[in-house]
């Protein structure tokens, strides 16, 4: 495509040393899904994966924000735009696997990343 340049949208979730990212590209629809764990304060991990995507848009709980994570997404090259989610609107594992069910049926029929993913929680 001439003159592309992707749209992320970066949703993330850190607990405690773990930070969990979904981030999808809005014009081709790809979704990359990870994980990784911090090893300290920095954030070298998700610093890198802000300044790769630049994410235009970034999805978060309202009540687990993490200051660290919003200065820097502020200080990144692109500045996305915040969407802070009451807890209630996000999806845990029980609920997104419903979900899953509802529009792929049952967990064999799952793209492989997915099951994956489900089997380790």
């Amino acid at each position: 495509m001439l003159g592309y340049e992707p749209k992320f949208i970066l949703a993330y979730k850190k607990q405690g040393n773990e930070i969990g990212v979904t981030f999808f590209d809005v014009q081709t629809l790809k979704i990359y899904i990870g994980e990784f764990i911090e090893e300290d304060e920095s954030m070298q991990n998700l610093r890198t994966l802000i300044c790769q995507i630049r994410p235009v848009e970034v999805i978060q709980e309202k009540e687990s924000m993490n200051s660290n994570v919003v200065k820097m997404l502020k200080n990144s090259p692109v500045i996305p735009t915040f969407t802070n989610l009451n807890p209630q609107k996000c999806y845990g594992m029980v609920k997104a696997a419903t979900k899953l069910e509802a529009i792929f049926g049952t967990k064999e029929n799952w793209p492989p990343l997915l099951q994956e993913m489900v089997d380790k929680e």
